[in-house]
Protein backbone atom coordinates (compact mmCIF):
# COMPACT_ATOMS: atom_id res chain seq x y z
CA UNK A 1 0.00 0.00 0.00
CA UNK A 2 3.44 2.28 -0.19
CA UNK A 3 4.96 3.48 -2.67
CA UNK A 4 8.51 5.53 -3.16
CA UNK A 5 7.04 8.31 -5.19
CA UNK A 6 10.61 10.55 -5.16
CA UNK A 7 10.22 14.19 -6.52
CA UNK A 8 8.93 16.63 -4.22
CA UNK A 9 9.27 14.70 -0.69
CA UNK A 10 12.68 17.51 -0.54
CA UNK A 11 9.78 19.75 0.10
CA UNK A 12 10.21 18.50 3.30
CA UNK A 13 13.63 19.44 4.03
CA UNK A 14 15.51 16.43 3.94
CA UNK A 15 19.39 17.13 2.90
CA UNK A 16 20.01 13.30 2.49
CA UNK A 17 19.40 10.64 -0.27
CA UNK A 18 16.53 8.73 1.80
CA UNK A 19 13.50 9.36 0.09
CA UNK A 20 10.61 8.53 2.15
CA UNK A 21 7.41 6.16 1.47
CA UNK A 22 4.26 7.88 0.65
CA UNK A 23 1.01 6.11 1.74
CA UNK A 24 -1.18 5.44 -1.49
CA UNK A 25 -4.43 6.02 0.16
CA UNK A 26 -3.67 9.17 2.03
CA UNK A 27 -0.74 11.03 -0.64
CA UNK A 28 1.07 12.12 3.01
CA UNK A 29 4.79 11.43 3.38
CA UNK A 30 5.77 8.70 5.77
CA UNK A 31 8.17 10.58 7.57
CA UNK A 32 8.48 9.64 11.33
CA UNK A 33 8.95 6.40 13.22
CA UNK A 34 6.64 3.73 13.45
CA UNK A 35 5.93 0.70 15.63
CA UNK A 36 3.32 -1.63 14.04
CA UNK A 37 2.14 -4.23 16.37
CA UNK A 38 5.61 -5.25 17.29
CA UNK A 39 6.40 -8.54 19.48
CA UNK A 40 9.09 -10.43 20.58
CA UNK A 41 10.08 -13.18 22.68
CA UNK A 42 13.60 -14.57 23.90
CA UNK A 43 12.97 -17.87 24.77
CA UNK A 44 9.94 -18.27 27.18
CA UNK A 45 10.20 -14.18 27.90
CA UNK A 46 8.04 -11.83 26.36
CA UNK A 47 9.86 -8.90 25.92
CA UNK A 48 7.45 -7.12 23.71
CA UNK A 49 3.67 -7.76 23.09
CA UNK A 50 1.85 -5.96 20.70
CA UNK A 51 3.70 -2.93 20.64
CA UNK A 52 2.63 -0.03 18.77
CA UNK A 53 3.50 3.80 18.92
CA UNK A 54 4.58 6.55 16.80
CA UNK A 55 7.45 9.23 17.41
CA UNK A 56 5.88 12.06 15.06
CA UNK A 57 8.16 14.50 13.22
CA UNK A 58 8.53 17.88 14.77
CA UNK A 59 7.91 16.29 18.51
CA UNK A 60 10.08 15.28 20.91
CA UNK A 61 8.40 11.55 21.86
CA UNK A 62 9.63 10.44 25.46
CA UNK A 63 10.00 6.76 25.74
CA UNK A 64 8.98 6.12 29.35
CA UNK A 65 9.10 2.49 31.54
CA UNK A 66 10.67 0.61 34.70
CA UNK A 67 13.94 -1.60 34.23
CA UNK A 68 13.13 -4.30 32.32
CA UNK A 69 9.92 -2.33 30.19
CA UNK A 70 11.16 -3.35 26.79
CA UNK A 71 12.66 0.14 25.87
CA UNK A 72 16.14 -0.72 24.60
CA UNK A 73 14.77 -3.81 22.81
CA UNK A 74 12.16 -1.84 21.23
CA UNK A 75 14.76 1.23 20.24
CA UNK A 76 17.06 -2.17 18.90
CA UNK A 77 14.01 -3.63 16.61
CA UNK A 78 13.50 0.05 15.04
CA UNK A 79 16.76 0.18 14.06
CA UNK A 80 16.88 -3.66 12.71
CA UNK A 81 19.27 -4.85 15.44
CA UNK A 82 17.05 -7.69 16.64
CA UNK A 83 14.18 -10.11 14.40
CA UNK A 84 11.12 -9.08 15.60
CA UNK A 85 8.74 -12.11 15.50
CA UNK A 86 6.05 -9.97 14.56
CA UNK A 87 4.67 -6.47 13.32
CA UNK A 88 6.77 -3.93 11.81
CA UNK A 89 9.16 -1.60 12.59
CA UNK A 90 9.81 1.39 10.12
CA UNK A 91 11.91 4.52 10.08
CA UNK A 92 9.97 7.28 7.11
CA UNK A 93 7.94 4.64 6.18
CA UNK A 94 10.23 1.55 5.54
CA UNK A 95 12.77 -0.68 7.22
CA UNK A 96 15.69 0.86 8.78
CA UNK A 97 18.09 -2.19 6.55
CA UNK A 98 16.51 -0.52 3.36
CA UNK A 99 18.28 2.38 3.87
CA UNK A 100 20.93 3.70 1.50
CA UNK A 101 22.04 6.38 3.76
CA UNK A 102 21.60 5.20 7.13
CA UNK A 103 23.38 7.70 9.11
CA UNK A 104 21.23 10.65 7.14
CA UNK A 105 18.11 8.84 8.45
CA UNK A 106 18.47 7.60 12.00
CA UNK A 107 21.44 9.08 14.86
CA UNK A 108 21.25 6.53 17.40
CA UNK A 109 22.88 6.47 21.26
CA UNK A 110 22.36 2.86 22.27
CA UNK A 111 25.46 2.53 24.17
CA UNK A 112 27.68 4.98 25.41
CA UNK A 113 30.77 2.33 25.65
CA UNK A 114 30.01 1.44 21.88
CA UNK A 115 33.61 3.37 20.06
CA UNK A 116 36.63 0.69 19.98
CA UNK A 117 38.92 1.19 23.24
CA UNK A 118 42.03 1.41 21.20
CA UNK A 119 40.60 4.33 18.91
CA UNK A 120 40.54 7.81 19.51
CA UNK A 121 37.87 9.51 19.37
CA UNK A 122 38.49 11.29 16.70
CA UNK A 123 39.45 8.06 14.66
CA UNK A 124 36.10 6.94 15.37
CA UNK A 125 34.40 9.29 13.80
CA UNK A 126 36.65 9.74 11.05
CA UNK A 127 36.38 6.06 10.50
CA UNK A 128 32.39 6.41 10.62
CA UNK A 129 32.56 9.11 8.26
CA UNK A 130 34.48 7.57 5.41
CA UNK A 131 32.53 4.41 5.39
CA UNK A 132 29.17 6.68 5.06
CA UNK A 133 30.38 9.46 2.08
CA UNK A 134 30.47 12.02 5.20
CA UNK A 135 32.75 14.66 4.50
CA UNK A 136 35.87 15.35 7.07
CA UNK A 137 34.54 18.63 8.01
CA UNK A 138 31.17 16.93 9.47
CA UNK A 139 33.68 15.38 12.01
CA UNK A 140 35.52 18.56 13.15
CA UNK A 141 31.84 19.66 13.57
CA UNK A 142 30.62 17.38 15.88
CA UNK A 143 33.23 17.14 18.18
CA UNK A 144 33.14 20.60 18.07
CA UNK A 145 29.64 20.45 19.25
CA UNK A 146 29.58 17.48 21.82
CA UNK A 147 32.82 19.63 23.36
CA UNK A 148 35.41 16.54 22.72
CA UNK A 149 37.71 19.37 21.48
CA UNK A 150 40.40 19.27 23.95
CA UNK A 151 39.70 15.01 24.15
CA UNK A 152 39.71 14.69 20.59
CA UNK A 153 43.41 12.53 20.64
CA UNK A 154 42.18 10.53 23.70
CA UNK A 155 41.48 6.82 23.18
CA UNK A 156 38.27 5.86 23.77
CA UNK A 157 38.77 3.66 26.54
CA UNK A 158 40.17 6.27 28.30
CA UNK A 159 37.21 8.17 28.84
CA UNK A 160 34.89 8.54 31.42
CA UNK A 161 31.24 7.37 31.52
CA UNK A 162 29.92 10.92 30.40
CA UNK A 163 32.37 11.90 27.79
CA UNK A 164 31.62 8.17 26.30
CA UNK A 165 28.18 9.63 26.01
CA UNK A 166 28.64 12.96 24.31
CA UNK A 167 31.36 10.53 21.91
CA UNK A 168 27.88 8.39 21.28
CA UNK A 169 26.43 11.88 21.11
CA UNK A 170 28.34 12.88 18.40
CA UNK A 171 28.44 9.56 16.06
CA UNK A 172 25.15 10.20 16.35
CA UNK A 173 24.56 13.39 15.08
CA UNK A 174 27.19 13.09 11.93
CA UNK A 175 25.05 11.97 9.16
CA UNK A 176 22.98 15.50 10.47
CA UNK A 177 19.90 12.94 10.46
CA UNK A 178 16.22 13.17 9.91
CA UNK A 179 15.52 11.26 13.08
CA UNK A 180 17.37 10.54 16.79
CA UNK A 181 16.58 7.54 18.19
CA UNK A 182 18.15 8.14 22.13
CA UNK A 183 18.81 5.42 24.94
CA UNK A 184 19.27 7.12 27.75
CA UNK A 185 21.84 9.92 26.82
CA UNK A 186 22.30 11.86 29.80
CA UNK A 187 23.80 8.92 31.56
CA UNK A 188 26.90 10.01 33.29
CA UNK A 189 26.42 13.70 32.19
CA UNK A 190 27.62 16.70 34.35
CA UNK A 191 24.28 19.56 34.46
CA UNK A 192 25.82 21.33 31.74
CA UNK A 193 25.51 17.97 29.61
CA UNK A 194 22.25 17.32 30.77
CA UNK A 195 20.86 21.02 29.61
CA UNK A 196 22.58 20.59 26.36
CA UNK A 197 21.14 17.60 25.38
CA UNK A 198 17.94 18.86 26.51
CA UNK A 199 18.02 21.80 23.84
CA UNK A 200 19.80 19.03 21.66
CA UNK A 201 16.48 17.69 21.11
CA UNK A 202 14.09 20.39 21.26
CA UNK A 203 16.00 22.20 18.40
CA UNK A 204 15.87 19.11 16.78
CA UNK A 205 12.22 18.58 16.84
CA UNK A 206 12.12 22.22 15.95
CA UNK A 207 13.76 21.61 12.75
CA UNK A 208 10.84 19.22 12.02
CA UNK A 209 12.50 16.19 12.88
CA UNK A 210 11.29 13.17 14.63
CA UNK A 211 13.14 12.72 18.05
CA UNK A 212 12.48 9.43 20.58
CA UNK A 213 14.11 10.07 23.92
CA UNK A 214 14.16 7.35 26.49
CA UNK A 215 14.59 8.58 30.32
CA UNK A 216 15.02 7.80 33.67
CA UNK A 217 15.15 11.52 34.56
CA UNK A 218 11.35 12.39 34.93
CA UNK A 219 12.30 15.97 35.13
CA UNK A 220 14.15 16.02 32.18
CA UNK A 221 11.79 14.30 30.23
CA UNK A 222 8.98 16.60 31.66
CA UNK A 223 10.73 19.52 30.17
CA UNK A 224 11.92 18.02 26.86
CA UNK A 225 9.06 16.12 25.55
CA UNK A 226 6.08 16.80 23.88
CA UNK A 227 4.21 13.57 23.68
CA UNK A 228 4.54 10.25 25.86
CA UNK A 229 4.97 6.69 25.05
CA UNK A 230 4.83 4.17 28.23
CA UNK A 231 5.83 0.89 28.47
CA UNK A 232 5.76 -1.72 31.38
CA UNK A 233 6.24 -5.52 31.00
CA UNK A 234 6.04 -5.16 27.14
CA UNK A 235 3.07 -3.44 27.00
CA UNK A 236 2.31 -0.06 26.03
CA UNK A 237 0.63 1.40 29.25
CA UNK A 238 -0.44 4.56 27.55
CA UNK A 239 0.39 7.31 24.50
CA UNK A 240 -0.46 10.88 25.38
CA UNK A 241 1.06 14.22 25.79
CA UNK A 242 3.43 15.77 28.74
CA UNK A 243 0.36 17.89 30.03
CA UNK A 244 -2.66 15.08 29.55
CA UNK A 245 -0.49 12.70 31.48
CA UNK A 246 0.08 14.71 34.69
CA UNK A 247 -3.16 16.00 34.57
CA UNK A 248 -5.58 12.59 34.14
CA UNK A 249 -2.71 10.64 36.30
CA UNK A 250 -2.31 13.15 39.42
CA UNK A 251 -4.12 14.46 42.40
CA UNK A 252 -4.37 18.05 43.00
CA UNK A 253 -4.51 19.97 46.04
CA UNK A 254 -4.06 23.79 47.82
CA UNK A 255 -1.85 24.13 50.64
CA UNK A 256 -2.98 26.85 52.70
CA UNK A 257 -1.31 28.40 55.56
CA UNK A 258 -3.50 30.43 57.85
CA UNK A 259 -4.05 31.62 61.04
CA UNK A 260 -7.66 30.79 61.06
CA UNK A 261 -7.50 27.02 60.58
CA UNK A 262 -11.00 26.52 62.67
CA UNK A 263 -12.31 29.14 60.84
CA UNK A 264 -11.51 27.43 57.02
CA UNK A 265 -12.46 24.00 58.29
CA UNK A 266 -16.04 25.43 59.03
CA UNK A 267 -15.84 27.07 55.51
CA UNK A 268 -15.52 23.37 53.99
CA UNK A 269 -18.25 21.75 56.35
CA UNK A 270 -20.69 21.34 54.36
CA UNK A 271 -18.80 19.89 50.69
CA UNK A 272 -18.67 16.41 51.41
CA UNK A 273 -16.11 15.96 48.28
CA UNK A 274 -13.17 18.33 49.88
CA UNK A 275 -10.98 17.52 52.63
CA UNK A 276 -9.18 18.93 54.66
CA UNK A 277 -6.07 17.87 56.32
CA UNK A 278 -3.34 19.33 58.82
CA UNK A 279 0.24 18.53 57.18
CA UNK A 280 3.86 18.98 58.28
CA UNK A 281 5.43 22.46 57.96
CA UNK A 282 7.95 23.29 55.11
CA UNK A 283 11.05 24.97 55.28
CA UNK A 284 9.44 27.17 52.88
CA UNK A 285 6.70 27.53 54.53
CA UNK A 286 5.67 31.02 56.83
CA UNK A 287 6.74 30.54 60.14
CA UNK A 288 3.19 31.22 61.95
CA UNK A 289 -0.06 29.73 61.24
CA UNK A 290 -1.79 26.51 60.91
CA UNK A 291 -0.42 24.64 57.24
CA UNK A 292 -3.23 22.77 55.94
CA UNK A 293 -4.04 20.57 52.51
CA UNK A 294 -7.32 20.93 50.61
CA UNK A 295 -8.27 18.59 48.42
CA UNK A 296 -10.91 18.45 46.00
CA UNK A 297 -11.49 21.96 45.41
CA UNK A 298 -10.87 24.13 42.80
CA UNK A 299 -8.11 26.78 43.71
CA UNK A 300 -9.22 29.67 41.78
CA UNK A 301 -13.18 29.58 42.98
CA UNK A 302 -12.32 28.59 45.97
CA UNK A 303 -10.05 31.50 47.03
CA UNK A 304 -13.03 33.63 46.15
CA UNK A 305 -15.06 32.26 49.04
CA UNK A 306 -12.16 32.93 51.16
CA UNK A 307 -11.83 36.70 50.19
CA UNK A 308 -15.71 36.74 51.24
CA UNK A 309 -14.88 35.16 54.35
CA UNK A 310 -12.39 37.32 54.86
CA UNK A 311 -10.21 34.32 55.77
CA UNK A 312 -6.22 35.99 56.95
CA UNK A 313 -3.89 33.81 54.44
CA UNK A 314 -0.32 33.81 54.34
CA UNK A 315 0.38 31.22 51.84
CA UNK A 316 -1.90 29.89 48.93
CA UNK A 317 -0.25 27.58 46.72
CA UNK A 318 -1.92 24.99 44.14
CA UNK A 319 0.11 21.75 44.68
CA UNK A 320 0.05 19.91 41.12
CA UNK A 321 2.17 16.70 41.51
CA UNK A 322 5.19 16.06 38.90
CA UNK A 323 5.54 13.73 36.01
CA UNK A 324 7.36 11.62 38.17
CA UNK A 325 4.71 10.99 40.45
CA UNK A 326 2.01 10.45 37.86
CA UNK A 327 4.51 7.98 35.79
CA UNK A 328 4.96 6.22 39.34
CA UNK A 329 1.07 5.87 40.24
CA UNK A 330 1.14 4.88 36.43
CA UNK A 331 3.92 2.08 36.47
CA UNK A 332 4.15 0.80 40.11
CA UNK A 333 2.36 -2.10 39.46
CA UNK A 334 4.12 -3.34 36.29
CA UNK A 335 8.03 -3.20 37.73
CA UNK A 336 9.88 -5.93 36.84
CA UNK A 337 12.66 -5.86 39.73
CA UNK A 338 10.97 -4.33 42.92
CA UNK A 339 12.64 -3.43 45.45
CA UNK A 340 11.78 -3.21 49.12
CA UNK A 341 11.18 0.51 51.29
CA UNK A 342 14.16 1.19 53.56
CA UNK A 343 14.44 0.74 56.78
CA UNK A 344 13.11 3.12 58.83
CA UNK A 345 11.23 5.23 56.13
CA UNK A 346 8.05 4.92 55.39
CA UNK A 347 6.96 3.00 52.16
CA UNK A 348 5.91 5.12 49.27
CA UNK A 349 2.09 6.00 48.60
CA UNK A 350 1.71 6.35 44.81
CA UNK A 351 -1.21 8.46 43.42
CA UNK A 352 -1.25 10.25 46.23
CA UNK A 353 0.21 13.99 46.47
CA UNK A 354 3.06 14.46 48.63
CA UNK A 355 4.92 17.41 49.71
CA UNK A 356 7.64 16.55 47.16
CA UNK A 357 5.97 18.53 44.50
CA UNK A 358 7.46 21.87 45.74
CA UNK A 359 10.67 23.06 44.81
CA UNK A 360 10.60 19.98 42.17
CA UNK A 361 12.31 20.58 38.40
CA UNK A 362 9.33 18.92 36.49
CA UNK A 363 6.80 19.60 38.77
CA UNK A 364 3.76 21.43 37.45
CA UNK A 365 3.01 23.72 40.06
CA UNK A 366 1.35 27.23 40.58
CA UNK A 367 2.10 29.24 43.39
CA UNK A 368 1.62 32.39 45.35
CA UNK A 369 2.22 33.67 48.88
CA UNK A 370 -0.68 36.37 50.27
CA UNK A 371 0.35 39.16 52.39
CA UNK A 372 1.35 38.19 55.67
CA UNK A 373 -1.32 39.15 58.17
CA UNK A 374 -3.46 40.91 56.05
CA UNK A 375 -6.94 39.78 55.81
CA UNK A 376 -8.44 38.92 52.54
CA UNK A 377 -10.36 41.59 50.96
CA UNK A 378 -13.27 41.57 48.45
CA UNK A 379 -14.56 44.58 46.07
CA UNK A 380 -17.12 44.61 48.51
CA UNK A 381 -16.14 43.92 52.31
CA UNK A 382 -18.19 42.34 54.34
CA UNK A 383 -18.82 44.32 58.19
CA UNK A 384 -16.36 42.24 61.05
CA UNK A 385 -19.62 41.09 62.74
CA UNK A 386 -20.79 39.02 59.69
CA UNK A 387 -18.14 36.97 59.85
CA UNK A 388 -18.39 36.16 63.50
CA UNK A 389 -21.87 36.55 64.41
CA UNK A 390 -23.58 35.34 61.12
CA UNK A 391 -23.35 31.93 59.50
CA UNK A 392 -19.95 31.39 58.12
CA UNK A 393 -19.85 30.95 54.43
CA UNK A 394 -20.22 27.54 52.65
CA UNK A 395 -19.60 25.87 49.93
CA UNK A 396 -22.71 23.60 49.86
CA UNK A 397 -24.89 26.36 49.57
CA UNK A 398 -23.11 30.08 49.73
CA UNK A 399 -25.13 32.52 48.76
CA UNK A 400 -23.02 35.66 49.17
CA UNK A 401 -21.21 37.00 45.79
CA UNK A 402 -19.17 34.28 44.50
CA UNK A 403 -18.72 30.44 44.25
CA UNK A 404 -21.32 27.51 45.18
CA UNK A 405 -20.21 23.93 45.85
CA UNK A 406 -20.55 23.24 42.54
CA UNK A 407 -18.36 26.03 41.58
CA UNK A 408 -15.56 24.65 43.96
CA UNK A 409 -15.49 21.74 44.57
CA UNK A 410 -17.21 20.26 41.20
CA UNK A 411 -15.25 22.06 38.90
CA UNK A 412 -15.07 20.56 35.36
CA UNK A 413 -11.99 18.41 35.37
CA UNK A 414 -10.44 20.45 32.84
CA UNK A 415 -10.65 23.80 35.05
CA UNK A 416 -8.98 21.51 37.98
CA UNK A 417 -6.52 20.37 35.61
CA UNK A 418 -6.14 22.71 32.73
CA UNK A 419 -1.84 22.39 32.24
CA UNK A 420 -1.29 26.00 33.20
CA UNK A 421 2.16 25.89 34.54
CA UNK A 422 1.53 29.38 36.17
CA UNK A 423 -1.34 30.25 37.80
CA UNK A 424 -1.25 32.34 40.34
CA UNK A 425 -3.52 34.18 43.30
CA UNK A 426 -2.37 36.51 45.15
CA UNK A 427 -3.75 36.61 48.64
CA UNK A 428 -6.60 33.71 47.96
CA UNK A 429 -8.31 36.60 45.25
CA UNK A 430 -8.27 38.90 43.12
Amino acid sequence: MQQNTGGDWREHGRPWANPPIRNTHTLEWCIMITIEGVSKRFGAKVALDQVSFTAEDGKVTGFLGPNGAGKSTTMRAALGLIRVDAGNALIDGRPFRESASPMALVGAVLDAKSAHKGRTAYNHLRALALTNGIPKRRVDEVIALTGLESVRKRKAGSFSLGMSQRLSIAAALLGDPHNLVLDEPVNGLDPEGVKWVRELCRFYASQGRAVLLSSHLMSEVALTADNLVIIGQGRILETTTVDHFVAEHSAHAIRIVTPEPDKLRRIFAGARQVQVNEVARLASDPEDGAVLRVSGAQLERAAQVFAQAQLVTYELIEERASLEDAYMMLTHTHVQYATREVPGQKPVQYGQLGTSARGMGASIQSQASAQAAAPLKTAEPQPAESVSEEPMPQLNGISARGASTADVANAPAEDRASGQDQTTTQGGAQ
